[in-house]
């Protein structure tokens, strides 16, 4: 008792353990339903579903142009609800960009594999998706954990019943796709009703005041969105990059090995993340410089990250053939190859929003382009030389561990430098 009284960090991993308790019960809802979703859909709707939900992911992260983190960091209160209003507007614009190229692709692909029913939900996913950044942004400033996690829970919930439900009578990828549209819905219904007396003040913002958060926060479209979206389209393009060149039940193979892998980054670093950012900018604010929270938070993350994916190296095939049944073992055997990567993931996604910390976006972006070049260079090697699908997710996992090992030394030296 008297180490934890006198232990440095106790608000630091207080607030974690919030976010936890809320984030686990709904990713065990979300492991406990892929047991039987798993038995539904075979890998090739899967493969469908994750092509959605990988265009999905694709622009979710800057569907606010980034300004959704400039929330957190923002040092005058005043300029706190013109930025959510600046979020909503960038979400509207980049909502209707990416739908109106999504129907195109689906009108004029013959060979498309995802019907036109999905181009609503495409949009409506995209507006969903961006006020929860919004409003997760908000309630993080406000430390109001509590209404996140019962958003996720609910979110959680919806989404695990309706796949599960909807796939006993239609066991298609537009039944994954339409549960969770609706998931989202809930979602934000569940902040809005926490935050609705701000939304008259989020309307009655002046223009002005919004023109002007955005001169001062203009670096977030500039720099972090473009790196941002690299980011999420070196992950994006390996799921095209496996369909054109193995087929779509190995895309599907690799959804389901990524989703087994990434649990632990949606459980605990991404929670972790919203902590160190806010704890990051406080710090940098009143000393100058970030590294005791940076070094306090990889510490943290190397605790986490060590065990639990030794243990799912360990016994992943075990584990893919008694819970989700023989006919992913495949995934399984993806598992085994991609799981170094994910553990150095774990730790380094965790801390880059230290760039934002260090007004040091473009260096951000230079750090997830090295992304995007090492999934290129591999998809042409791949192309050129006919490799295995095994050989192929190797090399891409070797090629991302480095970049991630220059991204996180980096982002060390940057916490020590005073602003």
């Amino acid at each position: 008792m008297r180490i934890w009284k006198e232990y440095p960090g106790k608000v630091f991993l207080k607030t974690i353990l919030i976010l936890l308790s809320g984030s686990f019960l709904a990713q065990l809802l979300g492991m406990i339903s892929y047991l039987f979703i798993a038995r539904i859909y075979s890998p090739d709707a899967m493969g469908v579903f994750s092509i959605f939900m990988t265009i999905l992911a694709w622009v979710t992260p800057v569907l606010n142009a980034r300004f959704d983190f400039a929330i957190v960091s923002e040092s005058c209160e005043d300029n706190v609800f013109p930025l959510m209003k600046l979020c909503i507007m960038a979400m509207i614009v980049v909502s209707l960009a990416t739908t109106l190229m999504y129907a195109l692709y689906i009108i004029f692909f013959v060979d498309a594999i995802l019907n036109k029913l999905t181009i609503l939900v495409l949009f409506i996913s995209l507006i969903a998706s961006g006020l929860v950044n919004i409003l997760n942004s908000y309630n993080n400033r406000m430390g109001s954990y509590k209404i996140l996690n019962i958003a996720n829970v609910k979110r959680s919930l919806v989404q695990s019943f309706l796949g599960i439900f909807i796939g006993m009578l239609y066991p298609l990828a537009e039944s994954l796709i339409i549960s969770y549209c609706v998931s989202c819905c809930v979602a934000i219904n569940t902040q809005l009703r926490e935050t609705k007396d701000y939304l008259l003040k989020i309307s009655q913002t002046k223009f002005d005041a919004v023109r002007k958060v955005f001169e001062k926060h203009k670096k977030q479209l500039t720099q972090s969105a473009p790196a941002q979206l690299i980011n999420s389209s070196s992950y994006a393009i390996i799921a095209f990059f496996i369909q054109d060149l193995f087929g779509l039940s190995h895309t599907g193979y690799y959804y389901m090995a990524t989703r087994v892998l990434g649990l632990p980054l949606s459980l605990i670093s991404s929670n972790v993340a919203k902590v160190y950012f806010k704890d990051a900018v406080e710090e940098h604010n009143r000393v100058g410089t970030y590294i005791g929270t940076t070094k306090k938070t990889i510490t943290l993350l190397v605790m986490f990250s060590l065990p639990i994916f030794i243990l799912l190296h360990t016994y992943i095939l075990e584990i893919c053939q008694i819970a989700l049944g023989s006919q992913w073992v495949v995934a399984g055997e993806y598992m085994l190859i991609l799981t170094p990567m994910f553990a150095i993931r774990f730790v380094v996604t965790t801390i880059t929003p230290a760039f934002v910390v260090s007004n040091r976006q473009e260096q951000e972006l230079i750090f997830q382009a090295g992304f995007i070049f090492v999934s290129l260079i591999v998809f042409v090697y791949a192309k050129l030389y006919a490799i295995q699908i095994k050989f192929f997710l190797f090399i891409i996992g070797i090629g991302y561990s480095i970049v991630y090992l220059l991204g996180l030394f980096r982002i060390i030296s940057l916490a020590k430098i005073s602003k």
